[in-house]
């Protein structure tokens, strides 16, 4: 990643919520090609995104944040998508802020344990 680019991405903040959701999706739309962006300041239920298909219900969540709290963001996503979108079994969490294995760890686990859900953390490395 040029110096830049990632000197960009440091300085994303709350205010540039909507630009990182922008970048974040281009990002992953090779990986995911029907990705659909549900981004929305009004409230989109804790999915910025997901992988549609229309041979099957969406099972896929995307989350785009530019926080510094990473497990509490992760935390209260999974929390929204139990209590809102049962099918969902992964979450992808992009963010422009390095996330510590430690973090990246713990988070993956209790994600597993308490919500069922497998967490896939695509940070700033």
């Amino acid at each position: 990643m040029s110096a830049r680019f990632k000197k960009a991405l440091e300085g994303l903040d709350h205010r540039n919520w909507q630009l990182f959701e922008e970048v974040a999706a281009k990002f992953v739309a090779d990986e995911f090609p029907t990705l659909r962006t549900l981004a929305d300041p009004a409230g989109d239920g804790a999915r910025d995104g997901i992988r549609q298909s229309p041979a099957e219900y969406p099972t896929i969540a995307v989350q785009y944040s530019v926080t510094e709290r990473t497990s509490a963001k992760i935390r209260d996503t999974a929390r929204t998508l139990n209590a809102k979108h049962e099918e969902i079994t992964d979450l992808i969490y992009l963010t422009p802020r390095d996330v510590p294995t430690a973090v990246r760890d713990a988070e993956t686990a209790h994600l597993r344990k308490h919500h069922k859900l497998h967490l896939d953390i695509r940070d700033a490395s």
